[in-house]
């Protein structure tokens, strides 16, 4: 149930596909960071400073 709170939270808050947010909250959940390049959806999500994320470029 927590996972999809989570699922829901992220996508009511940002503009994230389905699949992303799945990615956002099962990070948030156990406490890991994002390996990603995509820059464009997860730019402004970082900047709010609560996931931890390890860009590729």
């Amino acid at each position: 149930m927590d996972l999809i709170k989570e699922i829901g939270h992220f996508k009511t808050t940002y503009k994230v596909s389905f699949a992303d947010c799945f990615v956002l909250a099962t990070t948030r959940l156990n406490n890991s960071a994002i390996v990603t390049s995509d820059h464009h959806e997860f730019d402004e999500i970082e900047r709010k400073g609560d996931l931890n994320f390890e860009w590729l470029r």
